[in-house]
């Protein structure tokens, strides 16, 4: 059940997204025979839309109207003015990006009658407690057999893991609410968490959601996309530096332990709280909270990553658009290859992971022509740097700077 369950979940979802973008991604890039222009249906729309659109090509995608050309508005008032003008009980309205720098107008109607299909059956809320539960005891399983207790042998001893288990799972579903409560208020269908168990290893994948339905526009992706690693980083942070104040520092030399320098966060934060001089050559034997807490970290840097439907791609697709993020996804997963390669083998683990599940196409909003605000565009930054922060190891001339002395001078 702690495999099945959440591998069916995901399996759906891929699929969803699969025929999503099928069906209707490639609007404004299918052949010219694809289409079946009707001039006089055409010319109708084009008439109600010219105050606000320049029209230099009409077609008829099945039931939607297609119209490629320009903006005369600014685009947060066009695309508003098209929704209240097109009733959106009657006409569902799409600005995406076109080719050559121009925009497609999308005029869908909505299907009436009793022709409408009944609204697909949703899992209720006892799935994400039923996987909430099973995460908690993987997790504790896995926090207690980490400080080397056999809980085949001492079952009694499971609650030894709680150190472990219960920050760790704090600081996930924090994350995903914060996914969550953003969505609801941009008005996006989104459902609860759903924490994946795995009875090996860590003990759990982490925590997702489901987006169901599109965004209105890209700042609903960007505020949806930052607002779980934002959320998830005030409780991590915290149980890192609460937890490495009763760490061990161990030399690396002794093969356990994660090294001072594998990162530029950990180190900063390491030679911050040592009371001692730091040694490139040492490593730290994290506690159970310190460990939930850069286990958080690692967690919030993955997801930051600028691909397909990780939270990285809809930040990315918020400040970028949809084709540029495509194209920042595929270089993004060489360098996490060239990262696998010659840094830690893990992150060829966690590529292939992110290619598969979320590829490098991201969801079109209804609204993609809409740009961010400056305060959006410099928390995108931040949150860049954050990826960096974590990911990156500690360059050679940082050493100094950070109170770590390099064992080779």
């Amino acid at each position: 059940l702690a495999v099945l369950v959440p591998a069916m979940v995901l399996i759906e979802e891929w699929w969803r997204r699969r025929h999503a973008r099928r069906e209707g991604a490639k609007i404004g890039e299918s052949p010219e025979e694809a289409f079946e222009p009707l001039a006089a249906r055409l010319g109708d729309y084009e008439q109600q839309v010219q105050d606000l659109f320049t029209a230099s090509a009409g077609r008829l995608v099945g039931d939607r109207v297609l119209l490629e050309g320009r903006l005369r508005a600014e685009p947060t008032l066009a695309a508003a003015e098209l929704e209240r003008r097109f009733n959106p009980g009657r006409h569902s309205v799409h600005l995406l990006e076109a080719e050559d720098g121009r925009v497609a107008l999308v005029i869908e109607p909505k299907s009436e009658g009793p022709e409408t299909p009944p609204p697909s059956p949703r899992p209720g809320i006892a799935w994400n407690v039923v996987l909430l539960a099973l995460t908690f005891v993987t997790t504790t399983w896995a926090g207690a057999s980490h400080r080397g207790l056999d809980m085949f042998r001492q079952p009694f001893h499971f609650w030894a893991g709680l150190s472990f288990s219960v920050p760790l799972l704090l600081i996930l579903g924090v994350h995903e609410l914060g996914h969550y409560f953003v969505a609801r208020r941009r008005g996006v269908d989104a459902s609860l968490p759903y924490f994946i168990p795995v009875p090996f290893g860590l003990g759990t994948f982490g925590a997702i959601i489901r987006i169901r339905s599109a965004f209105p526009d890209r700042r609903a992706a960007f505020d949806v996309g930052i607002a779980g690693p934002l959320a998830g980083l005030a409780v991590a942070l915290p149980a890192l530096i609460f937890g490495l104040q009763t760490s061990e520092l161990v030399p690396a030399s002794a093969g356990i332990g994660t090294q001072v320098t594998s990162s530029l966060l950990l180190g900063w934060i390491a030679s911050w709280l040592a009371t001692g001089d730091l040694t490139a050559a040492d490593a730290i034997v994290f506690s159970p909270l310190a460990f939930a807490g850069w286990l958080g970290l690692l967690v919030t840097a993955l997801n930051l990553l600028p691909i397909g439907q990780l939270d990285g791609g809809h930040i990315a697709y918020g400040l970028l658009g949809r084709r540029r993020t495509q194209q920042v996804g595929v270089v993004a997963i060489m360098l996490l290859v060239l990262l696998g390669i010659f840094y830690w083998s893990g992150w060829l683990v966690w590529a292939f992971i992110v290619f598969f599940l979320t590829g490098f196409q991201h969801d079109p909003a209804r609204d993609e022509v809409s740009g961010l605000s400056f305060g959006r565009r410099a928390l995108g930054v931040a949150a860049l740097a954050l990826l960096v922060l974590i990911m990156a190891p500690v360059p050679h001339r940082f050493m100094q700077p950070l109170g770590i002395a390099c064992p080779y001078l």
